[in-house]
């Protein structure tokens, strides 16, 4: 079992109660129920981080200092250590209970730009995958991913 997943480049990241890897075009879905207990991203920006995780994601913080700023979402300790102008910018999803995804949708809404999937649609209907996802921008760049999956047995109760 690992505890700590850490990427540099470009990775696609599932956090919630299942894992989803995309690699080379190719879904892998495990419905056994796995838990990414931390997660580390590298930010250029740790003070923009924490404000937009915390009010935009409504996340708390759990822990900082001028070295990292983590947050819990979901089972996930997710961090962000800062970088030195290397402008990471990953693609991570978070796992959103089926019956929750219009919830929130508006209360991400709210907050931030949606990106439209195929203009004007703001949530896309992967059909063969049973899938609704939405999609926007923190504020270094990253994109994350909402994504709910109707063919998991077990939804998460909440998201966040």
């Amino acid at each position: 079992m690992f505890k700590t997943i850490k990427f540099k480049r470009s990775p696609f990241v599932f956090l919630g109660e299942s894992l989803l890897i995309l690699t080379e075009g190719n879904l892998m879905v495990n419905e056994i129920v796995m838990n990414i207990l931390e997660l580390e991203l590298l930010t250029d920006d740790l003070i923009k981080t924490e404000v937009f995780y915390n009010e935009v994601l409504g996340l708390q913080t759990v822990s900082k200092n001028e070295s990292y700023i983590s947050f819990i979402a979901g089972a996930t300790k997710l961090t962000f250590r800062p970088s030195e102008n290397l402008n990471p910018v990953y693609h991570f999803a978070f796992d959103i209970p089926k019956n929750k995804l219009m919830e929130a949708f508006s209360k991400i809404e709210k907050k931030t730009e949606i990106l439209e999937v195929i203009p004007p649609d703001k949530i896309a209907d992967f059909y063969n995958w049973n899938a609704k996802p939405f999609y926007c921008y923190d504020n270094h760049g990253n994109i994350i991913e909402f994504l709910a999956i109707v063919y998991f047995a077990k939804a998460p109760e909440k998201f966040f």
